[in-house]
């Protein structure tokens, strides 16, 4: 299992649909877009799900709706899907249009590049690169990089949930409330600092209660000549 984002997710599983409205209820025309969109996904994952539960020998693969106020804040306009389950290489993260556009974005795996001079989740990137965010300061540089491991670490995030859980079935809040309560989140520390030839470089600290943890990562943000973000380089 990945390593789980350093920062609060909120999950939303979409095991059943939500709750109709009432008849003669107004009906909400950004809503009903949305609700197509939704089908449109749900018709498209469901032959991948019946794939990948035979293939990896476990029937209770699924799929589910990932939020946080980083996708909020940058994408508003779409959503975050994943399938949960063991990492294959095929993709298991996907970002859906209002309209009902489908965009994969692989498995969120890092992949040595150069020789292995750094790591990058290229697909995640490239989304987020067509985003054109602008990183001016070593704040928003956090930010973007946050915001490319969460996109990334998303299927872990759920994995994680449902390893826990025994497949969504046993809640034990003193887990919850260790793993997803927000004093977690001070247990890391992201610095951001300017690097002469151009973009940042964002370390992430571990700053909490003696632990075992991997070595937290070291990125470069690479940006344009604007400004806008371009890459999410992990050198260590």
């Amino acid at each position: 299992m990945k390593t789980l984002s350093y920062w609060l997710l909120v999950l939303i599983l979409c095991a059943s649909s939500s709750t109709a409205a009432p008849p003669g209820a107004p009906v909400d025309p950004d809503e009903k877009q949305w609700a197509a969109a939704h089908a449109k996904f749900v018709e498209f994952i469901t032959p991948i799900l019946t794939e990948a539960r035979a293939r990896l020998n476990d029937p209770k693969i699924q799929w589910a709706m990932v939020r946080n106020d980083l996708l909020r804040k940058h994408l508003p306009d779409v959503r975050l899907y994943i399938r949960d389950g063991a990492y294959s290489g095929e993709t298991k993260i996907w970002i859906v249009s209002r309209d009902g556009k489908i965009h994969d974005l692989g498995d969120g795996t890092w992949v040595g590049v150069g020789g292995n001079q750094w790591s990058a989740v290229e697909k995640v990137a490239a989304y987020v690169r067509g985003r054109k965010i602008k990183v001016q300061t070593p704040e928003q540089a956090v930010e973007v990089a946050k915001l490319v491991e969460s996109l990334a670490q998303s299927p872990s995030f759920v994995g994680m949930l449902r390893l826990n859980t025994r497949d969504y079935t046993v809640f034990d809040e003193n887990f919850l409330k260790w793993m997803y309560g927000g004093s977690k989140d001070h247990h890391w520390k992201y610095t951001a600092t300017a690097k002469e030839s151009g973009g940042f470089q964002v370390k992430v600290e571990y700053v909490g209660p003696p632990a075992s943890i991997q070595q937290p990562p070291t990125y470069d943000v690479l940006l344009d000549d604007q400004n806008h973000f371009t890459d999410l380089r992990r050198v260590r």
